[in-house]
C-alpha cells in the first residue's frame, strides 16, 4: 500500500537515486574484484543480487528519514531514475573493462560475444548491446519499483515495532 500523492508534501528524489548509482557502483566493483581474486565466475543471478543490495540502503534511508513509504509517483519516478542510472553505471564500468582488455591485448570476451553473436544470427552487436541494455533497464525499474513498495513497507513495519 502506499500513501496517497495528496496526502503529502512530495520529496526530491536526487539525493536517493544518486546514492543507488554509488552503492551500484561499489558493489559492482566489489564482485569483480572478489571474483577476479578467487578466479571463478559470476553466478547468473548476480546482477539481481547486486541491484537489490544497492537498492536496499537509499530505500530504507527514505522510510526511516520520513517516516512513511514512498507515494505512487515517488515509486514510479524513482524508478524510473535509478533504471537509468544503474544503466548508466554498468555500461559504463563494461566500456572500462572493454578498453583495459583492448590495450593489455587479453583476449576481450565481450569482442568474443558480439562477433559470436554477429556470426550465429547475421545481425551486428550493437543489436545485441541494445536488446541487453533494455533488458537491463526493464529489470532494474522493475526491481526498484517492488523494493519502493513492498521493502519500504518491511523497513517501516520494523521502525514501527521499534518504537
Amino acid at each position: 500500500m502506499t500513501v496517497s500523492d495528496a496526502a503529502v508534501t512530495p520529496v526530491d528524489l536526487k539525493k536517493y537515486v544518486l546514492m543507488f548509482g554509488g552503492v551500484l557502483l561499489f558493489c559492482q566493483v566489489l564482485v569483480v574484484a572478489i571474483t577476479s581474486i578467487f578466479q571463478f565466475d559470476v553466478p547468473a543471478g548476480m546482477g539481481i543480487v547486486v541491484v537489490m543490495a544497492a537498492l536496499s540502503y537509499p530505500v530504507s534511508l527514505f522510510v526511516k528519514t520520513h517516516e512513511r513509504v514512498f507515494t505512487g509517483r515517488e515509486r514510479v519516478s524513482f524508478a524510473n531514475m535509478t533504471s537509468v542510472i544503474g544503466l548508466l553505471v554498468t555500461g559504463a564500468l563494461a566500456l572500462l573493462s572493454y578498453y583495459m582488455l583492448a590495450m593489455t591485448g587479453e583476449a576481450n570476451s565481450y569482442q568474443i560475444m558480439l562477433d559470436d553473436f554477429s556470426r550465429e544470427t547475421g545481425l551486428s552487436g550493437m543489436i545485441l548491446i541494445a536488446g541487453l541494455s533494455l533488458l537491463a533497464l526493464a529489470l532494474t525499474w522493475i526491481l526498484a519499483y517492488i523494493e519502493t513498495g513492498w521493502f519500504a513497507r518491511r523497513v517501516l513495519k520494523g521502525l514501527s515495532k521499534a518504537k
